[in-house]
């Protein structure tokens, strides 16, 4: 075990030593707690192939105290000069770096690359650094004051925490799904329609969490289009062998059927085989086929099926498919004979979205303003998604 030549030196590393300690772990809680936890719990049910949950206080406390006791040891072990003390919580960096770079290739939103070049070059910068430290300690003749020495260790650790960061996985989408999916098992829908409720993108997996959350709230027919929708009628459903959705056989079950087919499979014609073969006249099974037709932009079998199937929503009508309603009314000049079907406030709004769409010629201001007026309606989505 190496020691300082000066005293005070040894005095300050101590100080030094504990106050990183204390920054590293508030760091490591704060990161782990925080940014990561579904990461890291969605790596060790794939690791486990689903034997084993991850719970994030109890990995959070495990993790922090392993790594802050790793810092610790190292220090003791290898008495850095004062003026690079910090440099002994580079390994616990590294693990919470190595636990939170992985990408996954087999999940369309995870566009990223696991930094393996990083991960390689980084152990030899700190050996040399290492290395240089102990050739160059603290002489007699060094008398900075610790503050001196703990401006430099923050730089050090600042450093650090920034290159955990900038290389781990922050994909926004792949998080949001990642955590959907979490609270999804655990049944906890309100939070699943929280999750990336803003982002203006999404993926097909966090879209069929929140339909499935919305069905479960007798919701679907009222606020889909509350939430961003690129795509079709595949986001309300996914296949089942899909890498995220690892317990998406109850959204079939609560449908009341399975594809025979562990693929993908054309979402719109499954529901609508389902309902043909559906002798309960499940509301599930009606609300999804319905927002299928809406999310097509098949507004006669719309129509069609919510004439059948009217009766199991009384009044009103879920305000989407008073849109929708409205919608195909004025494509046909029917509003007059249908007007029953929606509020005066639902043509209200109706007639003030009309009017912004045809106000002006460019479809980039009119899709700006419909979005900022209009963008959890039906109307927008059929006409700027």
């Amino acid at each position: 075990m190496a020691k300082h030549i000066r005293p005070k030196n040894n005095r300050d590393s101590q100080v030094i030593s504990l106050i990183c300690g204390v920054i590293f772990a508030v760091f490591c809680v704060l990161y782990l707690y925080l940014l990561q936890p579904f990461l890291i719990g969605f790596e060790q049910h794939r690791l486990s192939a689903g034997q084993t949950v991850y719970y994030p206080i109890v990995g959070t406390v495990i993790l922090c105290v392993f790594l802050t006791f790793l810092g610790f040891l190292h220090h003791y072990l290898f008495r850095l000069p004062a003026r690079g003390v910090a440099l002994s919580w580079f390994p616990s960096c590294y693990l919470m770096l190595l636990l939170t770079c992985m990408h996954f290739g087999d999940i369309a939103s995870d566009g990223g690359h696991t930094p393996i070049v990083t991960l390689c070059v980084l152990p030899i910068i700190y050996i040399v650094v290492h290395i240089l430290l102990h050739l160059y300690p603290d002489e007699q003749e060094e008398r900075p004051t610790m503050t001196h020495y703990l401006k430099t260790n923050l730089l050090i650790l600042s450093v650090m925490f920034f290159i955990t960061g900038l290389f781990a996985n922050t994909n926004h989408l792949f998080h949001y799904e990642i955590k959907a999916a979490g609270l999804f098992d655990s049944g906890q829908y309100d939070d699943v329609l929280r999750v990336g409720s803003r982002y203006p993108q999404t993926t097909r997996s966090l879209s069929a969490y929140r339909a499935y959350a919305l069905s479960q709230k007798g919701e679907l027919g009222e606020h889909l289009f509350f939430y961003p929708v690129n795509g079709s009628h595949d986001l309300l459903l996914v296949p089942q062998d899909n890498a995220l959705s690892r317990h998406n056989m109850r959204m079939f079950r609560r449908l009341g059927f399975v594809p025979d087919t562990q693929n993908d499979f054309p979402v719109t014609r499954f529901l609508e085989i389902a309902h043909r073969r559906d002798t309960l006249s499940s509301r599930y099974l009606s609300d999804y086929l319905l927002s299928a037709y809406l999310l097509d932009r098949n507004l006669p079998d719309f129509v069609s099926l919510l004439q059948q199937t009217c009766e199991q929503y009384g009044e009103p009508l879920p305000r989407h498919f008073r849109e929708a309603l409205l919608l195909n009314a004025q494509a046909h000049q029917e509003m007059q004979v249908d007007s029953t079907a929606w509020t005066p406030q639902d043509e209200e709004r109706f007639d003030a979205f009309i009017r912004i769409f045809q106000e002006s010629r460019d479809d980039n201001v009119n899709a700006a303003t419909s979005s900022c007026l209009f963008g959890d309606t039906y109307w927008h989505y059929y006409f700027f998604e």
